[in-house]
């Protein structure tokens, strides 16, 4: 028999936190984080982690769990997330997977998608337009995840317009896939029809679109009030630029914005621009998952 589980998931800024904490006050459970950014120590203020009162009040697992500079991945996920779930039904709470990293949720109910062995050829193609990259005169991280993830819309734009230009570790991913197979990793993922892992009660907040913008536009400008410029000086001085969670929503812009590659007005629009792009991009995915995993 499936162990069951609750999954409270959405788009960003649609109140999967709060909604969360509520369920789990109601039917003793303790809350699994299902957020990419969450999981990485101290980048705090732009992944809009749980307060040390909400921390306090419910039990959360994997928030702030590795270090920036580890490999943290679906696979990663899973396995942590796992071993969250036996605990938490050991102490006889109901385990509550909350977050929006769609990759993460699907593989933990469904498994794994395994498109197969990356080849050599597609490593030292991808390898090769990295270092051409680099080489050009504002070879910066972003303008090279940038240019990775042009690359990947010419050859994959299926894959492509489900990833943010600056997300370069699922960028590289995807192109492996293309370059390894010829086929979509959004088409294996679709394919993709493993048994159910878990006995799930799966609640998506999918809020109208000017409402989810509306929340969209107040958080950008509550994180930059609470110091998210400041946070972000103090990782650099901390953590290589090179760390997956600089690339993400919100930490890639301030790292603009401080390398002088943009206003600050200019940093504030197309933060808010982008994450609506990305909420947008999450809205239009778990529309499409109620038959996959089953709710």
């Amino acid at each position: 028999m499936r162990q069951a589980i609750v999954v409270i998931t959405g788009p960003t800024a649609s109140g999967k936190s709060d909604a969360a904490i509520a369920a789990a006050a109601k039917i003793e459970g303790s809350i699994i984080n299902a957020d990419s950014v969450s999981v990485y120590q101290d980048f705090n203020i732009g992944a809009s982690k749980p307060t040390q009162s909400e921390l306090s009040s419910v039990p959360h697992y994997l928030v702030s769990a590795c270090e920036p500079t580890q490999e943290f991945n679906a696979g990663v996920f899973c396995r942590m997330a796992d071993r969250a779930i036996a605990e938490i039904c050991s102490e006889g709470r109901r385990p509550i997977v909350a977050g929006g990293t769609g990759l993460y949720i699907s593989s933990l109910l469904c498994g794994l998608v395994d498109p197969g062995d990356v080849s050599q050829e597609a490593r030292s193609m991808v390898r090769g337009k990295t270092q051409e990259l680099e080489g050009n005169a504002s070879g910066d991280e972003i303008s090279v995840s940038s240019g990775l993830h042009q690359w990947l819309s010419e050859l994959d734009p299926q894959a492509a317009a489900a990833l943010h230009p600056h997300d370069r570790v699922r960028t590289v991913r995807a192109l492996h896939v293309y370059l390894s197979s010829g086929k979509s990793l959004a088409a294996f993922q679709s394919q993709h029809s493993g048994e159910a892992r878990y006995d799930a009660l799966v609640i998506a907040l999918l809020p109208e679109r000017e409402q989810l913008y509306e929340a969209i536009e107040n958080r950008v400008d509550v994180m930059l009030e609470q110091g998210l410029i400041e946070e972000v000086m103090q990782l650099l001085k901390r953590y290589p630029r090179e760390a997956k969670a600089f690339g993400s929503i919100g930490y890639s812009h301030v790292t603009a914005y401080l390398d002088q590659q943009c206003s600050l007005e200019q940093m504030r629009s197309d933060l808010k621009r982008d994450t609506r792009r990305f909420a947008k991009r999450q809205l239009t995915w778990w529309r499409n998952q109620p038959a996959k995993l089953g709710w």
